[in-house]
C-alpha cells in the first residue's frame, strides 16, 4: 500500500490596495473556519497572511488572492509563472488574452471565476468585487470551502488494475445487428420476383386464350 503523505499547512497570501477592503472580512472569516475545521496538529491549519500590495510574498506561500487594481506586476506573474496560484481581483488586468474556464458559477449559472494555466502556475479571476453587494455567495456557509476548492482542487481519480475492472460475463445477449444485403444477395430476389409475375402473368393468358 502507498503510504498517504499528511496534508501540508495551507498558507494563503493576501495583498490589497486598500486596508479597508470590504474582501478582507470574508477571507479573514474564510481562514478561520478553515482552522475550526482542521483535525489533528496545528501544521493542519491554515495560514493566512494579509499585507498591502507592496509587501513581497513570503517563501512559504503559493497560494495567493490579489485585491489591486490595474495592471499585474511583473514580479507576480513570475512569481505565479514558476508554480503559484492566484486568485485575481475583477479590477486587476489579468495577463494574457484568454480568460479561461468557468470554475465557480452562481445558482443562475453565471460565471463568478474565470481559470486557466500560466507557465507552471495558474491564474483566476473573479468577475465582480468580493462583497455582498455583488456576490452574495460570500455570506453562503460553504464559502470557505468553494474559496479553499479554487486553491486546492480535487485530486485525479487513483489508478488501478485492469483486471479489476475487467468485463462480465453471463449477462443478457444483445440481439444480432441487422447487416444490409449483399449485391448478389438483392439481385437474386430482384430476378425471383421478375420470374414470379412473369411466370404468373403468363398462366394468366394461357386461360384467357
Amino acid at each position: 500500500a502507498t503510504p498517504v503523505a499528511a496534508p501540508a499547512m495551507l498558507t494563503l497570501a493576501v495583498r490589497h490596495a486598500l486596508p479597508d477592503d470590504p474582501a478582507l472580512r470574508y477571507l479573514r472569516a474564510a481562514g478561520a473556519a478553515w482552522n475550526a475545521a482542521a483535525a489533528g496538529p496545528a501544521t493542519n491549519r491554515a495560514s493566512i497572511d494579509i499585507a498591502p500590495a507592496s509587501e513581497p510574498i513570503g517563501p512559504e506561500a503559493r497560494m495567493l488572492v490579489w485585491l489591486a487594481p490595474g495592471a499585474l506586476p511583473p514580479e507576480l506573474r513570475a512569481w505565479i509563472e514558476s508554480g503559484g496560484t492566484a486568485l485575481l481581483a475583477a479590477a486587476t488586468e489579468a495577463p494574457g488574452p484568454d480568460a479561461g474556464i468557468a470554475l465557480w458559477r452562481n445558482a443562475t449559472g453565471e460565471p463568478l471565476v474565470f481559470g486557466r494555466a500560466l507557465g507552471n502556475g495558474r491564474v483566476m479571476q473573479l468577475t465582480r468585487e468580493l462583497s455582498p453587494a455583488t456576490l452574495p455567495e460570500v455570506l453562503d456557509p460553504d464559502f470557505p470551502d468553494r474559496l479553499r476548492a479554487l486553491f486546492e482542487p480535487p485530486p485525479p481519480p487513483d489508478s488501478a488494475y485492469a483486471e479489476a475492472h475487467s468485463p462480465r460475463s453471463g449477462g443478457a445477449e444483445l440481439p444480432p445487428t441487422p447487416r444490409p444485403l449483399q449485391p448478389w444477395l438483392a439481385l437474386l430476389v430482384a430476378t425471383l420476383f421478375a420470374l414470379e409475375r412473369w411466370l404468373a402473368t403468363s398462366r394468366r393468358r394461357e386461360r384467357a386464350a
